[in-house]
């Protein structure tokens, strides 16, 4: 059996519905339109139950009441929703980051977001984010702080000291960010960071690129520079959401703020890089 999707349903089309192939895809709104499953489960910190809720459920308030009022619910899975079961979690109750605060859901941009409070929280996933080679990332974040030197936001984890890719906030650097790509001899490809007065404390979304010869990190769709490379790292790794995992067994550089949305892709999707961060923007409304 066959069918033509065509009038209003066409045009309701969510982001991964278009632009397919994602390794991994989190965020509190369906990215696809045929997506009903839960978005993210939740633990609400009197009695320590848990839940799970789709994105609906979130939206029209269900997550909040069953939060409960002057009560906080914290992130304990944050589902991957593009079918390849990546799931971002925290079993440690202390580690996991805030959704609903005193009753009410963590926000920004008139958005549900999820806070991490910069001392000790963080997701990851518990098995490999398939990425081999070119690699595209979009993350929709926003620092609340800038005190200290180095804030991680998100990034894949290869082994030792190397990564696939990370995200960060530095004030160190003039509160620029810096998206790091690592490349097939263990080191880390710096693209240009976003330079002069950028600040940080503000909701963006930051774009990174990597193809074997070059990398390029985009925020709000406007380019912050090119660096070239030779070859990129193709190990598939996991990947960590509000801190960076420091071997042989600790965490650190654990970011303050809040994240909405990440979504990874194992190609380069120049092509489409307009196209999807004008779908995200459309729903954030950031630029």
């Amino acid at each position: 059996m066959s069918w033509t999707i065509t009038g209003q349903e066409a045009g309701s089309l969510g982001l991964l519905d278009q632009y397919g192939g994602a390794a991994a895809a989190y965020s509190l709104r369906n990215l696809s339109l045929y997506h009903t499953d839960p978005v993210v489960r939740v633990r609400r910190d009197n009695d320590n139950a848990e839940q799970d809720f789709t994105a609906a459920e979130v939206s029209d308030g269900t997550l909040a009441a069953w939060v409960g009022a002057g009560n906080d619910g914290f992130v304990r899975t944050w589902y991957d929703q593009s079918g390849n079961g990546n799931n971002a979690q925290q079993a440690i109750a202390a580690r996991q980051p805030k959704i609903v605060d005193n009753g009410a859901l963590v926000a920004e941009g008139g958005k549900t977001a999820i806070d991490f409070d910069g001392s000790n929280d963080g997701l990851d996933t518990a098995t490999t984010v398939a990425n081999a080679g070119d690699t595209t990332v979009f993350v929709i974040s926003k620092a609340d702080e800038s005190e200290d030197a180095f804030r991680f936001v998100a990034g894949q984890w290869l082994g030792g000291s190397s990564r696939k890719w990370n995200l960060i906030y530095s004030s160190s650097f003039f509160k620029q960010d810096s998206l790091y790509f690592g490349t097939n001899d263990g080191t880390n490809n710096n693209t240009p960071s976003i330079t002069g007065n950028n600040d940080s404390l503000v909701q963006k979304l930051s774009t990174g690129i990597a193809k074997s010869t070059s990398t390029e990190l985009f925020v709000n769709q406007v380019s912050a520079g090119v660096q070239s490379c030779s070859g990129l790292e193709s190990t598939a790794i996991k990947l960590f959401i509000g801190y960076q995992f420091n071997p042989p067994s600790s965490y650190g550089s654990f970011m303050d703020g809040k994240i909405q949305e990440i979504i990874v892709y194992p190609s380069d999707q120049s092509a489409n890089r307009i196209a999807i961060e004008a779908n995200i923007n459309a729903h954030y409304n950031i630029f």
